[in-house]
C-alpha cells in the first residue's frame, strides 16, 4: 500500500484522536474533582482504544486489499500524529492557560525535601521549573506515541480479519 495514502488517511484520524485526548486533559484539569478526573481517564482510555480501533477497521473496509502491515502502519501513523496534537495542546495549557500548574509542585517539593536537600540542589529544581512545559511536551509525545503504537500493534493483528468468510467489502457495509 502506497505510503502517501496511508499519511493523508492518518491525518484525520490523529486529528481526531489527538483533539479528543486533549479534550479529556483540559476537562480534568480545570474541573480538578478526584472522582471527575477518574471517571474522565476511564473514559479517555476506553475511547482512544476504540477510536483506534474503528479508524484501522474503515481504513481496511476502505482499502479492502490492505492487509495486516497496512492496519498497523496506518495505526503507527495516527498514533504519532495523534500524539504530536495532544502535546502540543499540553504544552499550550501548561504555558497560555494554567502557566501556574508547576509552582504548587514546586512548593510542595520546597516544604517536604528543603529541610534534607542542600541549596544547590533546591535551586536547581527552581531553574528547572521552567523547562517542564517542554519536557512534559516530549514525554507526552514518546509516551502517547509508544502507548498508540502498542495499542494498534494489538489491534492490527485481528485487523483485518484473517478469516477470508469474515472480511466486509465496502459495497456490503
Amino acid at each position: 500500500m502506497e505510503r502517501k495514502l496511508i499519511w493523508s488517511e492518518a491525518g484525520l484520524a490523529g486529528l481526531v484522536l489527538g483533539l479528543v485526548t486533549a479534550a479529556c486533559f483540559y476537562l480534568s484539569s480545570l474541573l480538578g474533582n478526584a472522582l471527575v478526573n477518574v471517571a474522565v481517564w476511564i473514559v479517555k482510555f476506553a475511547g482512544c482504544i476504540y477510536l483506534m480501533y474503528f479508524f484501522m477497521k474503515k481504513f481496511v473496509t476502505v482499502h479492502s486489499d490492505a492487509n495486516n502491515g497496512d492496519s498497523f502502519k496506518f495505526g503507527v501513523a495516527v498514533a504519532l500524529l495523534s500524539a504530536f496534537i495532544y502535546s502540543i495542546s499540553y504544552y499550550v495549557f501548561t504555558v497560555y492557560v494554567k502557566p501556574d500548574m508547576f509552582d504548587a509542585a514546586l512548593s510542595a517539593v520546597m516544604e517536604n525535601y528543603s529541610s534534607i536537600l542542600d541549596s544547590n540542589s533546591l535551586e536547581q529544581i527552581e531553574n528547572m521549573v521552567p523547562k517542564l512545559p517542554a519536557i512534559g511536551f516530549f514525554a507526552n509525545l514518546i509516551y502517547c506515541f509508544l502507548y498508540g503504537t502498542m495499542v494498534s500493534a494489538i489491534i492490527s493483528r485481528s485487523v483485518p480479519s484473517s478469516n477470508p468468510f469474515d472480511r466486509n467489502t465496502p459495497d456490503e457495509q
